[in-house]
């Protein structure tokens, strides 16, 4: 047999009771409109009708994330129309700088999934041109935040796979050793 609960264990549900709905609803809560709290998945803004090129080089990272994600999609998936897909290919080639120059974690993972999809399904990569991306991934000076390295050893098998495997890891090697004779920071390796 259970006991009775304390008097004032008694009160507690009478305070919750008098609570306002809103405070209690269930339902994320996103912006405010005129109307009341609006549900986070409401509050989301499409960006898709502003041109890719614009939202890439944007301060709003909502922007840039959607840019990179919609990329990414475009570059993993076949198309009807080839053109548009290849399009999307010359946009990474060329914002590849911009895509390693994402500083926040979301920004990030969004950019280096897209420079993923790019390095996965481009049929005209030089691989001359990929390379270089293994010393600047591991020199990045967020490389030892956890978002980078989730992500950077992915993009580098990528890289290997383009590359020969022997001259990733030599770049690597290289690259390490270089940190480690200049004091910098490596933990994420």
């Amino acid at each position: 047999t259970a006991a009775a609960p304390p008097a004032a264990a008694a009160a507690v549900p009478a305070f919750n009771a008098a609570a306002p709905a809103a405070a209690t609803s269930a339902a994320p809560l996103g912006a405010l409109s005129e109307a009341g709290p609006v549900p986070a998945e409401a509050a989301e803004e499409d960006y898709s009708n502003e041109p890719l090129e614009t939202r890439l080089t944007s301060k709003d990272l909502e922007r840039r994330c959607s840019a990179w994600s919609e990329l990414c999609a475009k570059m993993a998936e076949p198309t009807d129309e080839p053109s548009e897909r290849e399009q999307c290919f010359v946009l990474m080639k060329k914002h590849i700088d911009t895509c390693l120059a994402e500083t926040l974690p979301k920004g990030q993972g969004c950019a280096l999934t897209a420079l993923g999809a790019y390095l996965e399904h481009a049929t005209d990569i030089d691989a001359s041109e990929v390379l270089p991306l293994v010393r600047r991934l591991v020199e990045h000076k967020s490389i030892d935040k956890p978002k980078m390295q989730q992500l950077v050893p992915t993009v580098i098998s990528l890289v290997a796979e383009i590359v020969e495997c022997p001259a990733v890891v030599a770049e690597l090697t290289a690259c390490l050793t270089d940190l480690e004779n200049a004091k910098k920071k490596i933990q994420g390796f």
